[in-house]
């Protein structure tokens, strides 16, 4: 509770410190006529300046707070020196009191005048001081994103008045967020005790605390937490502004454009019917206990153990709405938000070759270096070296050079024994600190990146660093960046770089030596879930990697020389690799053979396979892959693939030697969803496709020998890119779901049909876009028959002409047609009666022999709101009686002869457009 009041006080300390600045009392101080009086006076004037600056952002600070550790170390100093001002100030006051008594027993007026300088004097220097201290935050806000916000009031404080929002959403970055799982567990644990006793269909549920607590991001953590999200067939994130009734908040959760509160209920209430949902209203102001219930009527018919989620910082809300669960919100503690000190110095992005830790600002007072213990100075892209005198910096607690093209760390590194953080340690050649000043930094956690290993000049030296003994350090990046090895002493370097076994992610780049220490691999590391090896050009084999129980995820990069995947990559273990989910291998030019071994399934629980730019690697895949989920295989010489019975997407690139995906590949796959297949120039046949399975999207690109089989196909989404060249009659007959078909670059297509014996409509086709199709004649006999259409695009397909026989002028949800390219002998567009009159959006380009636009075939298109004519060299002639009175945006572009008609008042076209509300003639 002392937290919330701490920070509640801040504002108002801040400004009772602003106006004692400016008070009574100060300016008679001010007034006196000596150089100290006037330096205190221009000092109390800058820091009243400085203070009314931070104080702008100090709302949108204290928000931030609750998910920036940084933000919220520099709200704590803003209030440590706040309240310095204000004893400052106490102090000054009691003097002057003291000043005031002696005067009235005649004290002689030499002492007074010394008195009164004394006075003035050490209010100079202390202003002087809190505004450095000031200045520095000032400095730091904008690094911080800090942003001057408006306040948001309650409705009953504003009426009807307009407010500034930052919106919400359901996404959150949870590596930011700190200290909040405990309530977070708390709250599912009443959650589920309320949803089991609800009687109520949905359970409503209050967090209640006050502005910048963090109810915001509980209920973001909330929202995505894996425990909960299985439970609902509805997600939804709804941000609640100030004065919402309840047609405002049941618009938005219908996501409806109607303005009827009853429609809106209903077709709320038809979209949620035996539906689990969970609902969350962010940021809720008031409601009223009739509107509450109106709301909830759209939610009657929601499956019992429906949830809807409030944040609000009125309690009363909570009352009103009979929450089930109401919790109320206290303050992060603040050991959470990490044990870092009062000042930091952040450096970020800024064209910055060198700092120096000044002796004017850092050592002028023997307490201000204990004050420095995060400095941030990630992608400083020119900065090359930091201060020799770092070392000074003893409490220093986190450092992050992220990305800045240091040479070396500076010397004694291994001074600052209470470091934490340290994203990166760079070896220097000659000078700077070794890697065996790394071992007396016994705090460090989280992250690690030791980079140019080459210039260790005595290998044992690595085991200086004494790695095996942090116990927090939890991820390691080992990086060479030479390009000559010396095989042998980078072999002793690694073996001496042996971590602790709470290692969770690894990851060895540009290594040299021939093999990896017996360290990697080895079953001890049971935390270890990522593994990275990429650039080990001389290594010739793997290291037992199968042995890690615990390894989700592997990359196997660039390693030149390896040209088999043997048998010890599997270790000895009867159940390798058993909860690995990632596997790729990637730029591994000499790999040729991938040995499999002798047990009835290697990898149980991989989703994902990679294999990409493999190009001697010929097949032998694992053949059992029961939870694969993505097959992604590129530039590669296979020939045969596994069986996946639970794959969805399938990608396949410059696969050359592939002729045929089998039947047995997919038997009895019922998940597939997604397939590319591009430049696999010797694929003639997909069987594998042939089975009755349901495919969100195909697409097939720079295949072409692959021919398509007349069968039924159940694919929503069809994309042939210069493919299938036998292809001659395409009969959408077999794509009865197909929504979205695009055909380009198909020469020898002559014809779309639908059978005869086809009598339902293309009920789902909703787009259809050809290009580049030059034999492509003829268009279904008696039209598309595809009431749902919504685009149509033709591009350079020179013999199919616009026919009113393909029945565009009847299809009621067509809004956007488009044409373009050589159509030899088109003069004038659109025919009478060949366009429908819901249209929206017409696009006329690179027509070579168009003359005129056609009054006839325009003047009923009562929705036209977007006319683009583009590259038409001949079109000189617009409708004397003008374009549709309906249009909104006009486009003409590259169009010789019309252009210079249409120009702003002195065209002869301009009285026909001018009424077009945005037109743009170039």
């Amino acid at each position: 509770m002392v937290g919330v009041l701490v920070s509640a006080l801040l504002p108002a300390a801040l400004q009772v410190l602003i106006d004692r600045l400016a008070s009574r009392q100060l300016l008679d101080l001010f007034s006196r006529r000596t150089i100290a009086a006037s330096a205190a006076a221009a000092a109390a004037e800058k820091l009243k300046l400085q203070l009314l600056s931070v104080n702008a952002v100090l709302a949108d600070a204290e928000e931030k707070q609750i998910v920036n550790p940084y933000v919220k170390i520099w709200v704590d100093e803003l209030r440590e020196t706040v309240y310095h001002g204000q004893d400052l100030l106490d102090q000054i006051a009691t003097e002057v009191l003291r000043l005031n008594l002696a005067s009235k027993s005649n004290t002689a007026m030499e002492w007074v005048r010394e008195f009164l300088d004394s006075i003035t004097s050490k209010l100079n220097s202390s202003l002087d001081e809190i505004n450095i201290r000031i200045q520095v935050l000032r400095d730091q806000k904008d690094c911080l994103g800090l942003r001057e916000r408006h306040e948001k009031q309650s409705q009953l404080e504003l009426g009807s008045a307009d407010l500034m929002y930052v919106p919400t959403t359901r996404m959150v970055d949870q590596s930011k967020v700190y200290g909040r799982d405990q309530e977070k567990d708390e709250i599912i644990r009443l959650m589920f005790a309320a949803m089991s006793e609800q009687v109520d269909p949905v359970c409503v549920v209050a967090i209640v605390g006050m502005a910048g607590i963090g109810k915001t991001t509980l209920s973001q953590l909330l929202f995505n937490d894996p425990r909960l999200v299985p439970m609902f067939d509805t997600l939804s994130w709804i941000q609640v502004s100030a004065g919402s009734d309840v047609l405002h908040l049941t618009k938005k959760v219908c996501e409806s454009m109607s303005d009827n509160l009853d429609t809106l209920q209903v077709e709320l209430n038809r979209k949620l019917r035996r539906q689990r949902l969970l609902l969350v209203l962010d940021d809720f102001w008031s409601v009223s206990f009739s509107d509450w219930e109106l709301f909830k009527m759209a939610f009657s018919h929601a499956i019992p153990g429906s949830v809807i989620l409030v944040t609000t910082r009125n309690g009363d809300v909570a009352t009103t709405i009979r929450a089930a669960v109401t919790y109320f919100l206290s303050p992060l503690p603040y050991e959470d938000c990490w044990d870092l000190s009062d000042f930091y110095i952040t450096l970020y992005n800024r064209k910055l070759e060198a700092f120096a830790v000044s002796e004017s600002f850092l050592y002028k007072d023997s307490r201000v270096t204990k004050l420095y213990r995060v400095l941030l100075l990630a992608h400083c892209d020119c900065l090359t070296s930091l201060p020799k005198d770092l070392e000074n910096l003893t409490d220093l607690h986190h450092l992050d050079v992220t990305g800045a093209p240091l040479v070396e760390m500076p010397p004694n590194f291994g001074r600052l024994k209470l470091l934490r953080h340290l994203t990166t340690f760079i070896v220097g050649k000659s000078t700077g600190s070794r890697i065996s000043e790394l071992g007396a930094l016994s705090q460090l956690h989280g992250l690690l990146s030791i980079v140019n290993l080459q210039n260790v000049i005595d290998a044992t030296e690595a085991s200086g660093a004494n790695l095996m003994m942090k116990t927090f350090i939890d991820e390691l990046v080992f990086e060479w960046t030479n390009d000559v090895h010396n095989l042998s002493k980078e072999a002793i370097v690694l073996y001496n770089l042996q971590p602790h076994k709470n290692l969770k992610r690894l990851e060895i780049e540009n290594y040299g030596g021939r093999t990896f220490p017996e360290w990697l691999g080895n079953p001890l590391f049971s935390n270890l879930v990522s593994v990275q090896l990429i650039g080990c050009i001389s290594c010739l084999t793997l290291p037992p990697l199968g042995q890690l129980n615990s390894l989700k995820t592997l990359l196997i990069a660039k390693m030149t020389w390896l040209e088999r995947v043997g048998l010890e990559f599997y270790g000895n273990t009867n159940s390798p690799f058993r909860v690995l989910e990632v596997l790729t291998f990637k730029d591994m030019h000499r790999w040729k053979e991938w040995l499999q071994i002798d047990i009835e399934e290697c990898f149980p629980s991989l989703e994902e396979l990679h294999i990409q730019n493999c190009p001697k690697l010929t097949g032998n895949l694992p053949q059992r892959l029961s939870s694969l989920n993505k097959l992604v295989i590129a530039k590669c010489s296979i020939n045969s693939l596994p069986r996946v019975p639970m794959l969805r997407e399938l990608e396949l690139f410059d696969c050359d030697e592939l002729m045929s995906l089998p039947t047995e590949m997919m038997q009895g796959n019922e998940h597939i969803s997604k397939v590319s297949i591009y430049n696999c120039s010797s694929l003639k046949y997909v069987p594998a496709l042939g089975l009755p399975i349901r495919l969100e999207s195909l697409y097939i690109g720079k295949c072409r020998n692959l021919k398509l089989y007349p069968e039924e196909h159940m694919i929503e989404h069809l994309h042939l890119e210069d493919s299938c060249d036998s292809l001659i009659i395409l009969s959408l007959s077999s794509f009865s779901w197909l929504r979205h078909l695009h055909i380009q670059g198909c020469p020898n297509l002559g014809s779309l049909s639908i059978s005869n014996e086809f009598t339902e409509e293309l009920y789902h086709l909703e787009k259809i876009q050809l290009k580049d199709c030059p034999n492509l004649v003829f268009f279904p006999y008696g039209g598309l028959r595809t009431p749902n259409l919504q685009v149509l695009s033709i591009s350079n397909c020179k013999k199919l002409a616009p026919q009113k026989e393909w029945g565009l002028h009847e299809m009621l949800s067509l809004s956007y047609f488009g044409i373009e390219g050589e159509l030899t002998g088109l003069e004038s567009f659109p025919d009478e009666g060949l366009l429908p009159a819901c249209l929206t959006d017409l696009h006329i380009m690179g027509l070579e022999d168009l003359t005129s636009l056609n009054h006839d075939g325009l003047q009923h298109l009562v929705a036209l709101k977007n006319l683009v004519i583009e590259g038409c060299s001949m079109l000189e002639f617009l409708p004397s009686q003008g374009l549709p009175g309906s249009l909104s945006n006009l486009i003409i572009a590259d169009c010789p002869l019309l252009v210079p008609l249409c120009q702003f008042e002195t065209g002869a076209y301009w009285p026909l457009i001018a009424h077009i509300p945005n037109k743009d003639i170039v």
